[in-house]
């Protein structure tokens, strides 16, 4: 009971600092609780081992994440009830994908509430929602492929994958192997949104001039994130032949390796034309999507288990060096939103002076 009540408390002090600061969440910001959420749930689980997840630390960080998540969902009610959720969430057709980090996350938390809190019945309730909402999802993001603005994809519309093969994770959790079928068709139709998404991708920067300082996104990391987890799906659930689960995984680290070269192509370039801050210490809620790719990276990694001499090698190399890369990387990124919060604070004051002045 006393982890209920840190996650009501700490939810609570959350959503009252968003009411009084009248703070709308941006649509990605649940790529925080993705980022944390499979982080605690995928690598603390699976690289630790269910005792640690269910000891002190896990229920802790189980704890962060709910709470996280809760006090985000009832910011989204909010903007609900007084008529900003279009303004919010739908106006920008490249931000309706943003949604997708909703039910993603919604997808993780209920997969934490029922491996820590199984007697529980909300991670059902969680499921039947999390379809509706990803029912909804697919109707608000499909003009977007009739009529989309080549200028302005990146790698947040591979969101549609990861939300898709989030719900057969949380699916299999609940009801664990009772619909191979299900599960089935719905990795394929992720792997279909991936194609569809990657042929967007291509074209935009294979056909358009683009710098990759100012051009190139941090969401771009979802293209090895969401070959991630169609891995993890596939793997967690054994509904896809084991063929395919090796090419996913072969795909993903080569994936890995070409948008990781790129993105310290752009640190270099950042660091040296926009200096330190403004480069790589500027906070952006996009970030947490690294984390969350890393950290599914490496939980379809652990739970991989390939034959043959060079995958096998590749396949512990890639654990073994995985945990200190997830681990440094979250706390960086941890440090860059905290950070953040005194930059804001610390404007916000130098204004007021020069307003009283």
């Amino acid at each position: 009971m006393s982890e209920a009540y840190f996650i009501l408390l700490l939810t609570g002090c959350l959503t009252y600092y968003f009411y009084k600061k009248r703070i709308y969440i941006q649509t990605s910001s649940l790529a925080i609780v993705m980022a944390l959420g499979i982080f605690t749930q995928g690598v603390f689980h699976y690289y630790l081992g269910m005792d640690y997840f269910t000891g002190f630390t896990g229920k802790l960080l189980s704890g962060i994440v709910l709470s996280l998540w809760m006090s985000f969902i009832l910011s989204i009610a909010a903007s609900i009830k007084n008529r900003k959720f279009r303004e919010l969430h739908l106006l920008n057709p490249i931000n309706r994908f943003g949604i997708g980090t909703w039910i993603a996350s919604s997808s993780l938390c209920g997969i934490i509430i029922y491996e820590q809190f199984s007697q529980m019945a909300v991670p059902v309730v969680i499921l039947i929602v999390n379809f509706t909402v990803w029912v909804f999802y697919i109707g608000v993001i499909i003009p977007f492929f009739i009529k989309q603005n080549n200028q302005e994809v990146n790698g947040i519309i591979l969101l549609s994958t990861v939300s898709t093969q989030s719900l057969v994770l949380l699916s299999h959790a609940v009801y664990q192997g009772s619909n191979k079928i299900l599960f089935f068709c719905l990795i394929a139709g992720g792997i279909i949104f991936y194609i569809i998404c990657l042929l967007f991708i291509l074209k935009r920067y294979l056909f358009t001039n683009w710098s990759v300082v100012h051009d190139w996104k941090n969401t771009n990391c979802i293209l090895h994130g969401a070959l991630s987890i169609t891995g993890v799906a596939s793997v967690s659930t054994a509904s896809m032949p084991l063929l395919m689960m090796k090419l996913l995984w072969v795909a993903a680290t080569l994936m890995f390796i070409f948008v990781e070269s790129l993105e310290i192509a752009r640190m270099v370039k950042r660091l040296r034309i926009l200096g330190f801050r403004e480069g790589i210490w500027t906070y952006h809620v996009s970030q947490w999507s690294r984390i969350f790719t890393f950290a599914m990276y490496f939980t379809f990694t652990l739970l991989f288990e390939p034959k043959g001499i060079i995958l096998e090698a590749a396949r512990n190399l890639a654990a073994a060096a995985g945990i200190w890369v997830v681990i440094s990387v979250t706390f960086l990124q941890t440090a860059i939103w905290f950070t953040s919060f005194w930059y804001v604070a610390r404007s916000y004051q130098h204004k007021e002076k020069s307003r009283i002045a």
